[in-house]
Formats: structure tokens, sequence, C-alpha cells
């Protein structure tokens, strides 16, 4: 998938990440995974035609910038840890989620979502696997080269895996009875539209922090426009 192909990139050789993240913090990066993009799946009957349909909708959200994102487009996130989900969703007091569809699918949300997106993007998980810096070093050199092909390995094949997890898992929860939200051109724009001032606000406020939030997004963009 290119956004762990592109996290990679920024993590690793000298990356903007390996640089002011990860070695400020005596840390050496072997495996970074990005879970295939996030989709909005609803167990509500309320019937999605367009962007605005979603305006009012209790969505369960990670928080921190997809909290954002949902509020940009009218939704109102929820963060709730994902063993509570189920019964809220039976319950109402959850309309949907933002999920991959492989979560779903192993938590067993399928029999209860209604509707989804699906090809659209939401936001996601990253995931590393790390060692500390001290310990690497302490390696011999065969076993610190063996550790980095290794991990160059496994993330590259990890995002078939995902991939191929992901289509399957979606297509098991259609089968199960969620019909695909086709939204318009028009309303696709919204969600671009929206989900790119999200990400600029966010920048700013890490900025803010003292962080290279304008530095680090810049190289993740040209990172993920370099995979395609």
């Amino acid at each position: 998938m290119p956004g762990s192909l592109a996290f990679y990139k920024v993590s690793h050789n000298g990356g903007i990440l390996e640089t002011k993240e990860f070695a400020p913090n005596q840390l050496r990066p072997l495996v970074t995974l990005a879970l295939p993009a996030y989709q909005v799946q609803l167990a509500t009957s309320r019937e999605i035609k367009s962007a605005k349909d979603l305006e009012g909708l209790k969505i369960r959200t990670t928080g921190g910038a997809m909290d954002l994102m949902m509020r940009s487009i009218g939704g109102v996130p929820v963060r709730m840890a994902a063993p509570e989900i189920y019964e809220s969703l039976t319950r109402g007091t959850l309309d949907g989620l933002i999920f991959s569809f492989q979560s779903s699918a192993s938590y067993d949300f399928g029999k209860l979502l209604k509707s989804g997106t699906e090809g659209l993007n939401f936001g996601t998980a990253i995931f590393t696997y790390s060692i500390g810096e001290l310990k690497f070093k302490s390696l011999p050199e065969n076993v610190r080269k063996a550790l980095i092909e290794a991990g160059e390995q496994t993330t590259h094949e990890a995002c078939k895996r995902f991939e191929d997890g992901e289509k399957a898992a979606a297509d098991k929860i259609k089968s199960q009875g969620m019909k695909v939200i086709n939204f318009s051109a028009d309303d696709k724009k919204v969600f671009d539209t929206a989900f790119k001032s999200v990400a600029q606000d966010w920048v700013k406020d890490v900025d803010k922090r003292g962080k290279p939030g304008t530095d680090v997004f810049k190289a993740f963009t040209e990172a993920l426009a370099a995979t395609h």
C-alpha cells in the first residue's frame, strides 16, 4: 500500500521522521505498517445518498485528526474503545464507525452494518516495530543488516497481505447485507476539500507545539506521490 511505503521512506535511511522523531528517542524503526484506508460503516437505517446525509450521525473515531475530519463533514465523533462498539451499535448509541473492514470483520460488526463506503479514505492507523538504538548498535554487523533487510521485506509483504485481506473482509461484510454508498463526484470533492483543510489545521497545530509538522507533512506527501 502506498501509505506504508511512504511512511517507510520518511522513517528510514535518513528520512525526516527517523532524524526528528525516532533518533531523539533512541529508537530504530524496523517495520512500518499503515492499515488500509478506513471507511465509514453505518448500522443506522438512514438512507445515505449524499455527503449531507452524514450530518448529525454519531460515528466512532479514534480521536485526534479523525475527530476533526468527522466534524468537518458534519458528523459527531465519539471516542470509544473497540470492544464497546458492538453493544453501542445494537443499542443505537452509535450510528456507525470509521474502521477498516478487516477490523470490523474480526469484531463481527458485519451483521449489524447496513451501508458503508468503499474506496474512499477516512484516515488510517500506523504501526511501527522498533528496537532500541543502543541495543541495535550492540549487535554484530551481520545481525543488524539482517534486521534491516527483514524489516523492509516485511513492510513490503505486509502491504500485499493487508490489501488482499481488506478486499476479502469487504466482500464478506457486503455478503452480510452492507450496501455500498455511491457518493457523487461533487460529494467526493466536498470530502477532499474538508480533509485538506483539516490536514493543514493539524499541521499548524503540530508546528505550534515545536514539532516539524509542515516539514513532515511535505516529506510524506512527496513520498506518497512517488509511490504511485
